[in-house]
C-alpha cells in the first residue's frame, strides 16, 4: 500500500491548486483523477466553459508558479463591467482603476487554467490517472482503493471532485440545496463591434446574460434561463438563436454572427453542511455550488485551496488545522452563496420592489467609492484574503 501526506480526489482547478501549494510545503502530494487534462492546440477555438479569474485568482496561481503556463492567446483580461436591466445607458458601471487595479478580472477557457496546473503539479505531485473504487475514512487518516487495482493511505484526504463528491458522501456529509429550475447556455460568438475590455451583464426578466470579453470582436455567452427554455435555445437553427440573442443583448455590441456549438448546464446552489470531518476536508463545488451570475464560482474555490494551504502550512496536528480552515471557509463562502443568490433574487422582483432596485443602482452609480468598495469585494480582495491571494507589489 502506498502512502502519502495528503491526497486529493479531484484534478480540477481547486485540486490541483491545492496539491501544488501542500507539495510546496514539503509534503507528499496524490492527486487522483481518471480525465487528466491536456491543453488545447494554439489554432482551436475557445471551448464553450470558462470561468473569470479575479485579481486575487490571478495573484494565487502566479504564487503557485501556474499562470505563466496559461497561453496569451487564450487569456483574456477586461477592466470594465458593466450592469444592466433596460437601458445600457442606465448600466451600473464597474472600473477597475476605482479599486486601484488594473484589471478587474481574466476569462480563462476551464481546459486551459487546468492544464497549466496539471503541467505544474507534475512537478512537485504523483499524478494518478485513475478513479476511486472505495474510500475508507478513520478519524485521522483514509484509505482509498483504486479502479487499477493500487491502494493508498493518507493522512489527509481532499474532496475536490465536484458537486456530486464521492468524498463527501463517503464522509457522510450531507448538503442543503436549492434548486433554480434554470439552465445557463453557453456558447461563443462574434460581434460586429469590439467590446473594448468590459464584461457586460443584462438582467432580463431577473434572467442574467453575460457577455464576456474574449479575443476583441468575440465573446463567451452565458445565458441563465428556466431549463425548458434553455433546452429550446440549445435546439434553435443558429440564426433564431442568433436573433433572439440580439434582442436579449440590445444590439450593445452590433451584429452578431451565428454561433457554433452550444450547450446548457443545469443551475442550483448547494452548500455542506460541513466543510471538514477528521482527516477529511472539501473544497471547491464539493462544499459549495453557487450562480454563474457574479462569475464566482471558480475564484470562490480557489480561495478554499488558497485558505486550506495556508491552514495545514507547519501544522502538527492536521485534524485541529482543518477545523481551522472550515470556520474560516464556510463563513466566507456562505456569506458569498447568500449574496449572489440575493442579488438573483432581487432582479425578479416586480412592481415597486423592482423601481426601488432602479433607484439603487442609481444611487451606487452617484456615490463616489462606492463602486470601488465593490469592486474591490468581487476582484476577492475584500475581507480576510489568504496569503498567497493577495497582490504582489
Amino acid at each position: 500500500m502506498n502512502r502519502c501526506d495528503v491526497a486529493i480526489v479531484g484534478a480540477g482547478l481547486t485540486g490541483l491548486a491545492a496539491a501544488i501549494g501542500l507539495a510546496e510545503q514539503g509534503r507528499k502530494v496524490v492527486v487522483v483523477d481518471p480525465r487528466p487534462p491536456t491543453m488545447p492546440e494554439p489554432s482551436a477555438a475557445i471551448s464553450l466553459r470558462v470561468s473569470t479569474f479575479s485579481p486575487a485568482s490571478r495573484s494565487f496561481l502566479e504564487a503557485l508558479g501556474a499562470w505563466r503556463r496559461v497561453p496569451v492567446t487564450r487569456s483574456f483580461g477586461f477592466s470594465r463591467m458593466s450592469v444592466w436591466e433596460d437601458d445600457p445607458a442606465r448600466a451600473l458601471f464597474f472600473d477597475a482603476g476605482d479599486a486601484g487595479r488594473d484589471t478587474l478580472g481574466h476569462v480563462v477557457e476551464n481546459e486551459t487554467a487546468q492544464a497549466a496546473l496539471w503541467d505544474r503539479a507534475a512537478e512537485c505531485c504523483d499524478l494518478v490517472s485513475a478513479a476511486v473504487d472505495t474510500i475508507e475514512l478513520e478519524d485521522r487518516s483514509a484509505r482509498l482503493t483504486l479502479d487499477d487495482g493500487s491502494r493508498l493511505k493518507t493522512q489527509v484526504l481532499v474532496g475536490a471532485d465536484g458537486g456530486r463528491s464521492r468524498v463527501r458522501a463517503a464522509a457522510h456529509i450531507e448538503v442543503k440545496a436549492h434548486d433554480y429550475f434554470q439552465s445557463g447556455v453557453v456558447t461563443v460568438v462574434d460581434t460586429e463591434h469590439p467590446h473594448g475590455g468590459t464584461a457586460r451583464q443584462r438582467f432580463l426578466d431577473g434572467y442574467p446574460l453575460a457577455l464576456l470579453p474574449l479575443g476583441d470582436r468575440q465573446v463567451s455567452i452565458v445565458w441563465s434561463q428556466p431549463t425548458s427554455t434553455a433546452r429550446r435555445l440549445v435546439g434553435v437553427e443558429a440564426e433564431d438563436f442568433t436573433e433572439r440573442l440580439q434582442a436579449a443583448s440590445q444590439h450593445v455590441l452590433g451584429m452578431l454572427r451565428a454561433p457554433g456549438q452550444r450547450a446548457a448546464f443545469p443551475l442550483r446552489r448547494q452548500s455542506a453542511v460541513r466543510y471538514a470531518r477528521g482527516s477529511t476536508v472539501l473544497i471547491g463545488d464539493a462544499a459549495h455550488q453557487v450562480h454563474p451570475l457574479a462569475g464566482q464560482g471558480a475564484n470562490i474555490g480557489l480561495l478554499d485551496a488558497a485558505a486550506l494551504i495556508e491552514c495545514l502550512e507547519g501544522a502538527n496536528d492536521p485534524v485541529l488545522a482543518l477545523r481551522r480552515y472550515e470556520r474560516w471557509r464556510r463563513s466566507d463562502a456562505e456569506l458569498m452563496s447568500f449574496g449572489i443568490h440575493c442579488i438573483g433574487a432581487a432582479y425578479r422582483l416586480p412592481g415597486l420592489a423592482g423601481s426601488a432596485r432602479r433607484l439603487g443602482t442609481a444611487t451606487v452609480n452617484a456615490i463616489p467609492g462606492l463602486t470601488g468598495l465593490f469592486t474591490r469585494h468581487a476582484s476577492g480582495l475584500g475581507g480576510r484574503v489568504p496569503r498567497l491571494a493577495r497582490p504582489r507589489r
